[in-house]
Formats: C-alpha cells, structure tokens, sequence
C-alpha cells in the first residue's frame, strides 16, 4: 500500500507540472505536451551524449585490444598466466585512453525510461479525468484528447516509428567493424552485437511492437500523441549520437576515434620493454657484485642494496640470504624478493 501511495503521488506531482506547464506558457493541450516530451528529451541527453561517447572511445580500442591479445599469446608462460597479463594489459590500456566500461552504461535511457513512464501515466489520468481543455484543445482529426484515436492513425505511426527506431538501433550495432571488440572486450554490450543475436532481438522486439497495437489503439489520444512526439524525438536523437548527425553534437567518427587510439599498444610494449630492460640491468649489476664478493656475501649484499637504493639504481625488493643445497649439502647466497617488513627494516638501517 505504501509504494502504491508513492507511485500514486509521484503522477500526481507529474500531472500538476503538466497543468503547471500549460498555464504557464498558455499552450494548447497539444502543444503542450510536445514541450513536455521536449523537456524531458532534453533533460537527459546530456547523459546519452556521454554514454555514446564512451562507447564509440572503447570500440576504437579494438584494434589495440587484438594487438595486445596477440602480443600476449606470443609471449611464454602457461594459459592462465596469459589470461592475468592480458587482462592486466587490457586494464592499462583502458586507463590509458580514459575509458572504463562503467562509462558506457546506458544512463540516459535508465533515467528517461522512468521519466517518460510517468509522464505518460500522468497523461493518461488527465484525460480520464477530463481535465478542462483535454477534449477540445487537440489537433486536426483528434480534437479530443481524452478519447482513442478514431481513424488509428497515431497508433499506426507510433507503431511504425517505434519499429524503425528499433531496426535503425540494432543496424547500428552489427556494423562489421564493431565485431572484433566483441571477443576482446568481452562484456555483454558487445556480444549483443552478434548478427544472428541481431536478427533475433530485431524480431523479438518488432513483434513485441505488433502484438501491443491493439493496447494502444484503446489509448486516449493524448497519451498515443505524447508517445509518438517521444518516438520521433528518440529518432532525432539517434541519428545525432549514431547517425550522420555526429558532427553536430560534438562527437567523433571512427576514422577519428582510431586515429586518436593508435598507437596505445606501442606505447605499452615500449614501457613494458623499458621495466625489463631496466630489470635486467638491476640484476646483471647484483651477479657482478656477488660474482667480485665472495667474502661475507650476505652482508656485503645488503650494503650493496642499500647503496643501490639511496641512489635509486634498485626498485626490486631483493633480500639476500644463505641457503643449503639439498642436493650437495653446499651453501649458496640466494637473491630473493623481500617481504614488506624486511624491506622496511633495511631501509631504516
């Protein structure tokens, strides 16, 4: 009872920015509700925008992301070691070009979803209330607001507007050239992309459209009117975020988003190549000191590391110790990695 009280005063507050929004700007009913549609479309394409932009930034990256997969599979180790470097190169690479997943989340469609969801409600308790001006302040074949379409047409053009969205969406996303961030990328954005997951969810959602006409046939007028401007807007906005519209919302193309990632994985094989070379040197200069000291090893080591790291030529965390060979029963010096409290001592000593 008391989210139902809750549903019930939030259409309550949305039909009274309705009336508020009418009075205020002295519309017409018809008029008023494609400034209401107006509002909310551009109340949350803000949040569209980023999202396309995101989303157009991580597919870009796949070529980059195919790069690294195969630096990866040439490098050695076991399949699971491959899979840790590849996903931690993958992470790198994202960070980056200041991409993450989190930011391609569909946020715009999660917030106007409910948004329209209740005006539409809103709309509908005003016509069955019929509120003073709903019946006569329509427009050429449906002046009354309040009752179905007589002659079908809305429903019939929201229906077909409805489709062509969903066909126009979905042929966005099998672009061949998205495919190959499919297997990289791995999320289920991505896999959606499949062509015969495509054709299936065009199908599915097309028939959904068909199958609920005749619910919407039985609408007042006013709320099927209301959802056609809604679906003729959310056409507007996908060809300015997918369409040949990018340009003019400040999106990039692809040929530009491509350009602007090439060369990240470059840039991480040669760091990568950088921390190895830089390792190597660290440790030829170790088995030089241990091969020249061969008198009081351990302590002689560890001054040695403490020399090399007051002069920032070590990094590594390397200890010394004297071990027993199980083999010969001869002891050795064994370089080792130290635990944090062994590396915070010697750095205090």
């Amino acid at each position: 009872m008391g989210d139902q009280g809750k549903e019930l005063r939030l259409i309550a507050m949305a039909k009274s920015g309705w009336v508020w929004l009418h009075e205020k700007t002295g519309l017409p009913w018809w008029s008023t509700l494609v400034a209401g549609a107006v509002v909310i479309r551009a109340a949350t394409f803000p949040l569209c925008l980023y999202g396309q932009y995101h989303a157009d930034k991580l597919s870009s990256l796949a070529p980059e992301l195919e790069r690294i997969r195969a630096y990866v599979s040439r490098s050695s180790g076991t399949t699971v070691q491959k899979i840790r470097t590849f996903r931690r190169l993958r992470q790198e690479l994202l960070k980056r070009s200041s991409s993450s997943s989190l930011k391609v989340v569909p946020y715009g469609k999660l917030v106007h979803i409910p948004l329209f969801i209740t005006a539409a409600a809103s709309v509908r308790r005003l016509a069955f209330q019929r509120y003073p001006g709903f019946e006569s302040e329509g427009i050429s074949w449906f002046k009354d607001l309040a009752a179905p379409d007589p002659w079908y047409i809305l429903p019939i053009v929201n229906s077909a507007i409805l489709i062509a969205n969903t066909e126009n969406s979905l042929k966005a996303n099998e672009k061949p050239s998205l495919n190959s961030s499919k297997r990289s990328l791995g999320d289920l954005a991505n896999s959606l992309r499949d062509p015969q997951i495509v054709d299936w969810m065009k199908i599915i959602l097309q028939g959904m459209t068909i199958l609920v006409f005749p619910l919407i046939s039985h609408l007042p007028s006013g709320v099927v009117f209301f959802w056609t401007v809604n679906s003729l807007l959310n056409a507007l906005q996908q060809t300015l975020l997918i369409g040949k519209g990018k340009r003019y919302v400040g999106l990039y193309n692809r040929t530009e988003l491509l350009a602007q990632s090439k060369g990240l994985a470059d840039s991480l094989f040669h760091d990568i190549n950088t921390s190895v070379e830089d390792a190597r040197l660290q440790l030829s200069r170790i088995q030089k000191f241990v091969m020249e000291y061969s008198k009081e090893p351990v302590r002689m080591f560890q001054e040695f590391l403490l020399n090399e790291r007051r002069s920032k030529r070590l990094s590594l965390p390397l200890s010394a110790e004297i071990r027993k060979d199980e083999t010969t029963g001869k002891d050795y010096v064994a370089i080792v990695m130290a635990s944090p409290d062994e590396e915070d001592s010697s750095s205090k000593a």
